[in-house]
């Protein structure tokens, strides 16, 4: 018995001392997460504000696709009442948004103020955050644009809408593929 006895305290040594390597590591871990944490927190407030900065700049179908990740964001100013991590889940959710949309082809139906001072019904084609076009459902006003420093500058090009329209009708599974020529404004 005693003999068992020695070799179960012997087995206990070992567990304890295997138990506190456990505790020391783990113990490091958790400094290393609590020093990621404040760098993260520290940095949070700089990525908030230029995601809200960039926000009017986007496209308007855009904006109303992040409405729900920006109304997590904490306002200029204001208390913050999330915690760290949902406010990095939904600065890298905006992120994440903007970056499919930047990858892809759009087409949206909006509404353009032609020559006249008419708003026009238009469908858009967005070339990720690079470019656009527009055309009327009646082919008779369209034309491009670009982003600006504040928002999207728009402008008419009426003797593109066969080429904007075609492109569209090909995004949407319309038309037959083939090469479309548009203008392509760089800054």
């Amino acid at each position: 018995e005693i003999a068992a006895l020695k070799e179960k305290a012997g087995r206990l040594d070992e567990e304890t001392k295997q138990t506190e390597a456990d505790l020391a590591r783990l113990t490091g871990q958790n400094e290393e997460f609590k020093t990621a944490a404040s760098r993260v927190e520290a940095a949070l407030p700089e990525f908030e504000l230029a995601v809200r900065a960039l926000h009017d700049r986007f496209p308007l179908v855009l904006q109303e696709t992040l409405e729900p990740l920006m109304g997590r964001l904490p306002k200029d100013g204001s208390a913050i009442k999330a915690s760290i991590s949902e406010r990095m889940q939904a600065v890298v959710g905006v992120l994440s948004q903007v970056d499919k949309f930047n990858g892809a082809l759009t087409v949206v139906p909006e509404l353009r103020t032609n020559p006249a001072g008419k708003e026009v019904q238009v469908r858009t084609l967005y070339l990720g955050l690079a470019q656009a076009w527009f055309v009327s459902l009646d082919g008779g006003f369209a034309g491009h644009g670009i982003p600006g420093a504040t928002t999207w500058e728009w402008s008419p090009a009426n003797e593109i809408a066969p080429e904007v329209k075609q492109a569209i009708d090909i995004q949407q599974g319309a038309g037959v593929a083939a090469y479309v020529s548009l203008p392509v404004q760089l800054k």
